[in-house]
């Protein structure tokens, strides 16, 4: 009668350290979890993602992952608990990209261009109708960057002004005859490499750049919408004028 009683208890414990077992197991897959959901979420904000890739790559390499996954493969996780964390490649594929961040290594981390959408960030490149090459980096705020390299007869680009935008012109190289229109009279100046000049909203502008110079120019201010309006008045102008190549 002893015996049957401590053989009844024996199978109650090994019954109820089988259930906490599977608790652990559930708490440890969920909570694994939820740190592949943080990385995953914001995976370039490296100070966030640092502590669960830790705890990711700890979890991998200790063998508590191989447990968990024969555990799953044995059917002790429920079929509704979500647990990518436990899949074949997921921890396999995805610890390798960020073993820079693991060992400690401050080094940057190369930004793909199939990335750049990510950050908001646009790219267009163009040659002009006058033959100018035009290659622009943009933010999702409608800032841009653009450089540009004039061809061997680039001549004057099309007046225009904006009317909320700043440009930012820097001469990298050769040289460029700027010119604006205020109140009606076109005033203009040649600016050649390491100068650079501010164009103001409301400005009417115009660009005649040498064979092969380079310039940048960065919109900056309000960049919030289109902002190109033609000034004819300027074109007129400016093409009637003698451009000083000394």
């Amino acid at each position: 009668m002893k015996e049957d009683h401590r053989r009844s208890i024996a199978v109650r414990d090994g019954a109820n350290n089988d259930e906490e077992e599977i608790r652990q197991l559930i708490e440890r897959v969920r909570r694994m979890e939820e740190l592949l959901d943080t990385v995953l979420a914001r995976p370039h904000d490296v100070p966030r993602i640092r502590p669960a890739l830790k705890a990711l790559s700890a979890y991998y390499e200790s063998g508590q992952w191989l447990a968990d996954y024969e555990s799953d493969e044995q059917g002790l996780l429920p079929p509704d608990l979500k647990r990518g964390v436990l899949g074949q490649d997921t921890l396999y594929n995805l610890l390798p990209d960020y073993d820079h961040i693991l060992k400690g290594d401050s080094h940057m981390k190369q930004i793909s261009h199939e990335e750049l959408p990510e950050y908001g960030i646009t790219t267009n490149h163009n040659i002009m109708d006058n033959g100018e090459r035009r290659f622009r980096l943009g933010g999702a705020d409608g800032s841009v960057y653009i450089r540009t390299e004039a061809s061997e007869d680039s001549g004057w680009q099309n007046s225009h002004y904006h009317t909320r935008l700043s440009e930012l012109c820097i001469v990298q190289s050769g040289w460029v005859y700027y010119a604006e229109l205020i109140d009606g009279q076109v005033e203009a100046r040649k600016y050649t490499a390491g100068e650079h000049f501010i164009i103001r909203p409301m400005i009417a502008h115009n660009s005649w750049m040498a064979p092969n110079s380079i310039l940048h120019t960065v919109k900056f201010g309000d960049c919030s919408n289109a902002d190109w309006i033609p000034a004819p008045e300027l074109d007129e102008r400016v093409r009637a004028m003698e451009v000083p190549h000394g």
